[in-house]
C-alpha cells in the first residue's frame, strides 16, 4: 500500500482503506478473511478491538436470542514499536474495530511483535498480518518476522497456516517440475561491464529526465528493465534448472495479485516476499 500523502492517491483519487473494507466485506461472506502486506501505518500498542466491549449481563440472560461474544479475552500485543499510532496506523485500527480482524503481530510469541521496516529515517512496524478473530489461534500454526537480508529495507514475515476441508487435506502438496533459466555471471566482465554502463550514460539520463509524478511507474520500470537487460545480458551465461514448484504457493501468489489488482497497485511493485507455508 503506497504511503500516506503519495503522489498516487493524488493521482487516482481513491481511498485504498475503503477498498480493502469492501473486499474484507465481500470475502468475509466466502469465508475466512486474512490480509497480509505492507500498509504503511504504525499503530504502536494501541488496542485494536473496541475497549471494554460487552453487553449487560441481565440484558444478555433475558434475551435469548441474542449471541454475543466479545474478544476480551483476546491477549495483548507486544511490539518492539512503542511509537504512538500515525494517520494510517489509526486507520487500520479503524479497519480492524469495524471488520472484526485482528493484528496478529506479537501475538505469536517475541519474534511476531519485531520491526519489519528499517531505512535511515528510523524503523518501525508496518507490515502485518491481520486475521479473523474467532479463527486466529485455529488456522495459524506459527507467523514471525525473519531477520532483514540486503534486498529489501522490509524484513520478510512468514505465515504457517492449516487448511482443511472437505475430507481432503490441502498439507498434501502436489507440485509438478517447472523449468526456470538462471542467469550467472561470466567471470573477469567488471571493467567491460562499467565501461558499457558509461557508455549508455545518455540513456540513463533520458529516463530520468522523461520521469515526473504523472509518469506510469510500470512503464517507467519497464523501461529500465529493458535498458539494463540489454547491457548486462551478453556478460552472463544461462543454464536451466528444474525446481518444484507447490501448487499451493502458486495460489498464494495469484491471491496476493488479485488484492493488488482490486487495490489499483501495481504489480511489480514488491518490497519483499512473503512465506507461505501450507499444512
Amino acid at each position: 500500500m503506497p504511503p500516506d500523502k503519495n503522489v498516487f492517491y493524488r493521482k487516482y483519487d481513491i481511498d485504498v482503506f475503503d477498498i480493502l473494507q469492501e473486499n474484507i466485506e465481500h470475502y468475509s461472506t466466502l469465508g475466512t478473511v486474512a490480509v497480509i502486506g505492507d500498509l504503511n501505518g504504525r499503530v504502536g500498542l494501541k488496542a485494536d478491538n473496541i475497549v471494554n466491549d460487552t453487553l449487560d449481563k441481565e440484558l444478555i440472560n433475558s434475551i435469548s436470542f441474542i449471541d454475543y461474544v466479545n474478544d476480551s479475552y483476546i491477549c495483548n500485543r507486544k511490539s518492539e514499536d512503542i511509537k504512538p499510532p500515525n494517520s494510517f496506523g489509526q486507520r487500520i485500527l479503524q479497519l480492524c474495530q469495524s471488520s472484526g480482524l485482528r493484528i496478529c503481530n506479537g501475538r505469536f510469541g517475541t519474534d511476531s511483535g519485531k520491526i519489519t521496516f528499517n531505512n535511515k529515517n528510523g524503523s518501525s512496524v508496518i507490515d502485518y498480518l491481520l486475521f479473523t478473530q474467532s479463527e486466529m489461534f485455529k488456522c495459524l500454526k506459527s507467523f514471525y518476522v525473519e531477520p532483514f537480508n540486503m534486498y529489501s529495507c522490509h524484513a520478510p514475515i512468514v505465515v504457517e497456516l492449516y487448511f482443511k476441508g472437505n475430507n481432503q487435506s490441502y498439507g498434501q502438496c502436489h507440485c509438478n517440475k517447472t523449468k526456470f533459466n538462471i542467469f550467472n555471471w561470466n567471470e573477469g566482465s567488471e571493467d567491460d561491464i562499467r565501461s558499457k554502463l558509461i557508455l549508455n550514460t545518455q540513456k540513463f539520463d533520458d529516463l530520468l529526465v522523461n520521469f515526473d509524478e504523472n509518469s506510469d511507474i510500470d512503464t517507467c520500470v519497464e523501461r529500465l528493465n529493458n535498458l539494463l537487460t540489454d547491457i548486462y545480458e551478453q556478460y552472463t551465461k544461462s543454464e536451466v534448472t528444474y525446481k518444484e514448484q507447490c501448487e499451493f504457493v502458486k495460489m498464494a501468489i495469484k491471491f496476493i495479485n488479485l488484492m493488488r489488482t482490486s487495490l489499483g497497485l501495481p504489480m511489480n511493485a514488491k518490497h519483499y516476499i512473503y512465506n507461505i507455508k501450507m499444512h
